[in-house]
């Protein structure tokens, strides 16, 4: 339900999971259990933490299929209990069975798929984990990684001769027209920020944008009330949320419509943007409140839904300018290497905290190290940014996992979190999919 994920509440630290607790798991998975599969057993512990935050537990009855020949699918899986049948192109069979050192290996793992596979004992639990995350860890001793100081993506040079060549000037000059901030979101933030404000005066705020109203208490009355009082003020739906997420959500919603253009493929672009943005905003929502101390999982959602901000204006930039859509691919190059930079600028001008404008600027460097003792908000953002690239199933320049200073400092023994952090994310997402 959303007060799973929005709710008016100190950071809270997770408990640590005993495994025993769960009864599917009792005697199914657990780090023990990872510990003994291949590649997991040879990898460094900060890796195995990450994996015990991602997988999938798939329970299969007898003869139904798990993967057939040809596929090339972006998932692997191991067989935690029960039996599982290959089947080969030629109709020859084999069948392994948990308690083989078979079961160590991800099954059929080559691509495209060589076999087919079938549960095949009366009780079958398989693990299902990224392919490329398993591929990562295989491939780690012969990758080669470099850092880049700003950015996790570099695209290289961009052509002199581009009309986008435009952009790249003004963000030099520092001339690029920066947006103001959304009036309503403006006003709702110091009215959340300010003591003296009560329920009915943010309510009052959000009030004046009915689309926002209807997007908040939608929020507020998700499916996974039910039973609960229905929702029918923004007061009540304010005090449901709290002051810190309804804050967050006006600011999401208001910028995501800030921006505008009237070419299709643009638009879409910048849809796809922000939502790529909830999702990151919605992990570090997760992941914070899983760690715990020092993090504030309200300042952890702000600080993903604003750290590509700077995306959305190129974009809307470019689309004052734009003649040829073959130019799209050359505004992308330019948001990854200028983004960072962009939404520092905007962030100043909206008067956002320094902690966030910290995260923005260093968040997107693997090799980011503080040197201090407990993580901060832009170590947060890097892990976020790696569960975000694993939530997409994007493997391709993440280095070794031991090499990521703001991995091995945030993530410890005590995150242990109760079920999957993707499969958390994912439910969270899907509760506002419908509005």
């Amino acid at each position: 339900m959303l007060t799973r994920y929005f709710k008016l509440s100190s950071p809270f630290k997770a408990a640590k999971l005993n495994p025993r607790n769960k009864k599917k798991e009792k005697t199914v998975f657990s780090t023990e259990v990872l510990q003994s599969l291949s590649p997991f057993n040879s990898a460094k512990e900060v890796t195995n933490i990450l994996a015990m935050g991602i997988y999938e537990l798939l329970e299969l009855s007898q003869n139904s299929k798990l993967l057939d020949i040809g596929m090339n699918d972006d998932w692997d899986y191991y067989l935690l209990s029960g039996s599982a049948k290959l089947i080969a192109g030629d109709g020859r069979e084999s069948v392994i069975e948990s308690t083989s050192t078979k079961a160590l290996q991800p099954l059929a793992y080559l691509r495209p798929r060589k076999f087919q596979i079938r549960a095949n004992g009366k009780a079958n639990i398989f693990l299902k984990l990224p392919h490329g995350f398993v591929s990562s860890i295989i491939d780690q001793n012969k990758k080669t990684t470099e850092y880049h100081s700003k950015e996790i993506v570099y695209f290289g040079q961009i052509s002199k001769e581009s009309l986008l060549d435009k952009i790249q000037q003004e963000i030099r000059l520092g001339n690029l027209l920066l947006p103001s901030p959304p009036e309503v979101a403006e006003k709702v933030r110091l009215a959340c920020e300010n003591e003296d404000s009560n329920t009915e005066d943010i309510a009052y705020i959000i009030s004046h944008d009915t689309s926002i109203a209807a997007k908040l208490l939608a929020a507020s009355n998700s499916a996974h009330y039910a039973g609960l009082k229905e929702i029918t003020t923004l007061e009540e739906a304010v005090n449901r949320l709290g002051r810190g997420t309804v804050k967050n959500l006006v600011i999401y919603y208001s910028t995501r419509e800030l921006f505008s253009t009237k070419i299709p493929l643009l638009k879409k672009l910048f849809l796809s943007t922000w939502d790529r943005s909830f999702e990151r905003a919605m992990l570090a929502k997760i992941l914070a409140q899983h760690i715990g101390e020092p993090f504030n999982p309200e300042i952890a959602f702000l600080c993903g839904l604003l750290f590509r901000l700077g995306d959305l204006v190129i974009l809307q930039y470019a689309s004052e300018f734009i003649e040829d859509l073959s130019e799209l691919d050359k505004i992308q190059k330019i948001s990854d290497l200028q983004s960072s930079n962009i939404s520092e600028q905007v962030l100043n001008h909206w008067c956002i905290p320094e902690l966030v404008k910290v995260s923005l600027k260093y968040g997107g460097n693997w090799a980011y190290n503080s040197h201090a003792e407990k993580p901060n908000y832009a170590d947060l953002m890097v892990v976020t940014n790696l569960y975000l690239r694993m939530y997409h199933n994007q493997f391709n320049g993440i280095p070794e996992f031991s090499k990521i200073p703001a991995l091995k400092k945030t993530l410890n023994n005590n995150f242990t979190p109760q079920e999957s952090i993707i499969n958390e994310c994912k439910k969270a997402l899907s509760e506002f999919g419908n509005f």
